[in-house]
């Protein structure tokens, strides 16, 4: 069946499927707000909940710190000594200078891990902190693990701290080491400072 529709003083011709699917898409989108709306007003449709990650500009509950633009040495006999404190300081944005005594392929993955700067076995900390101040990345701390507090401005696990894991530890080193922390650094127990 043909159907004849003057458009623009033209006739013109057009199956009767075309037109029936033309008229069927535009009452589909009709009859799908209509019914939204009557949905709507009838109450039965459920406000929108966001999840906490995808609410724009809102952060999740708990404690927040923005560190500054930073550098750490970190020493390590092995580099699973290192893992759990480079990986919080990493994560807070924090340049990382990573030296095992132990190298090896271990250390040089983990440091391409995290995107720490590596320094060979043998280097000793006061080269490693005069290199990178000569390129103008002074570093704020040193921290030594399981090693003899060689120069100034370093921080090493206390004895107090044995028992303690890891992990933790490196959390709660991780806040002292904040610039405006750093007075808590004097008053704690569980790391060895040598200013």
């Amino acid at each position: 069946m043909i159907i004849f529709f003057k458009k623009n003083h033209t006739l013109s011709i057009r199956p009767v499927s075309t037109i029936i699917r033309t008229f069927a898409s535009k009452n589909m989108a009709d009859n799908y707000l209509e019914n939204k709306m009557e949905e709507h007003r009838r109450g039965l449709s459920r406000p929108a909940t966001k999840s906490p990650t995808r609410r724009a500009g809102v952060l999740a509950p708990g404690l927040h710190l923005l560190f500054p633009p930073m550098w750490i040495v970190l020493t390590a006999g092995t580099a699973e000594d290192a893992v759990p404190y480079l990986t919080a300081m990493r994560s807070a944005g924090i340049n990382v200078a990573l030296c095992c005594s132990d190298g090896g392929k271990a250390t040089s993955a983990l440091a391409q891990k995290m995107g720490a700067r590596l320094y060979p076995a043998s280097c000793e900390t006061e080269h490693i902190i005069s290199e990178l101040s000569a390129n103008g990345h002074t570093p704020s701390w040193t921290v030594c693990l399981g090693a003899t507090l060689s120069c100034s401005r370093t921080i090493s696990p206390a004895e107090t701290s044995k028992g303690i894991p890891a992990q933790i530890l490196a959390r709660e080193l991780l806040f002292m080491l904040h610039p405006e922390h750093e007075s808590l650094l004097e008053a704690q127990n569980l790391f060895d400072i040598r200013r």
